[in-house]
C-alpha cells in the first residue's frame, strides 16, 4: 500500500533481511528506531544505513543462536502402552513358535531306512570246515553300523565284534583280522551299503543322532527284533 502505515505517511521504507536480501515494509522500525525519525533528521541516510546493519546484525544473531527463538517441539508420544501391548502379543506367541520350532524339526530329519543286513558282507559268516559260526556276530555288528554315530560308538562296535568272534570261533588269529578288516573299511565316508551309519544318506560324518534321529532308529530296530526276536543270522540255514 505504497508508504501508508498505521502511524501515519512515511517517506523511507526500512530493510529486513530475508534470505539474504535486503527489503523494505512500510511501518517497520529499525532497532527500535522509528522510520519518521530516521528520516527526519539531516544524517537520515547514514541513519539508515547504520540501523538496518544492526537489524541485519541482530538478526543473523537470533538465527545462529537457537535458544534466542522459541523453538516449539512436539510432545513425547507415550509409548509404555505400545511397548505393553507387544510384549503381551509376543510372550502370548511364544508357545506356539516352539510348537512349530519342534514340528519343523521333526519334519525336517532325515528318513532312515529299515534295518537290512548281509550278515559278514565280504566275508565268511562260519567256517567252512568247521561248526563255528559267527554270523550272529555281524548280526550285532551290523545294528550298530546301520544306526551310525559317534567315532567312539563305531570303535566300541568294532571291539564288541572282535570279542564276539573270538568266543565264537575260539580264534584270535580270525578275530583280529575282522577288527582289522571293519576298521579299515567301514568308515562313514565310504559309498559302501557296510559303511558306518548306513541306515541314512551317503557322506554323514561321525555325530551323535539327535533326539528325533534316536527315536526313529529305535523304533525301526524294535521293528526288525520283533521279526527276529534271536538275532538269528539269516544266513544260519545255508
Amino acid at each position: 500500500m505504497g508508504g501508508l502505515s498505521a502511524r501515519g505517511p512515511i517517506s523511507t521504507r526500512p530493510m529486513l533481511l530475508r534470505r539474504g536480501v535486503i527489503c523494505w515494509l512500510p511501518g517497520m522500525a529499525l532497532n527500535g528506531e522509528k522510520p519518521e525519525e530516521m528520516a527526519g533528521s539531516g544524517e537520515s541516510k547514514t541513519t539508515l544505513r547504520h540501523a538496518a546493519r544492526r537489524s541485519i546484525g541482530t538478526a543473523g544473531e537470533s538465527l545462529a543462536n537457537p535458544h534466542s527463538a522459541i523453538v516449539r517441539r512436539r510432545p513425547a508420544r507415550a509409548l509404555a502402552p505400545r511397548v505393553e501391548i507387544l510384549a503381551t502379543r509376543h510372550t502370548q506367541a511364544a508357545p506356539a513358535m516352539a510348537v512349530a520350532v519342534l514340528l519343523s524339526a521333526c519334519a525336517t530329519t532325515p528318513a532312515m531306512q529299515p534295518f537290512s543286513t548281509d550278515g559278514c558282507s565280504l566275508f565268511p559268516d562260519r567256517s567252512l570246515v568247521g561248526k563255528s559260526d559267527w554270523c550272529s556276530c555281524c548280526l550285532v555288528h551290523d545294528l550298530a553300523y546301520w544306526r551310525g554315530g559317534t567315532a567312539d560308538e563305531r570303535l566300541e562296535a568294532d571291539e564288541d565284534l572282535k570279542s564276539c568272534v573270538l568266543a565264537a570261533s575260539g580264534s584270535a588269529e580270525l578275530a583280529e583280522f575282522m577288527f582289522v578288516g571293519v576298521r579299515t573299511g567301514g568308515g562313514p565316508y565310504f559309498f559302501t551299503p557296510y559303511r558306518w551309519g548306513y541306515g541314512r544318506s551317503p557322506g554323514r560324518p561321525y555325530e551323535p543322532l539327535s533326539t528325533a534321529e534316536e527315536a526313529q532308529a529305535s523304533s525301526l530296530r524294535a521293528e526288525y527284533i520283533s521279526t527276529n526276536p534271536g538275532l538269528v543270522c539269516p544266513d544260519a540255514s545255508r
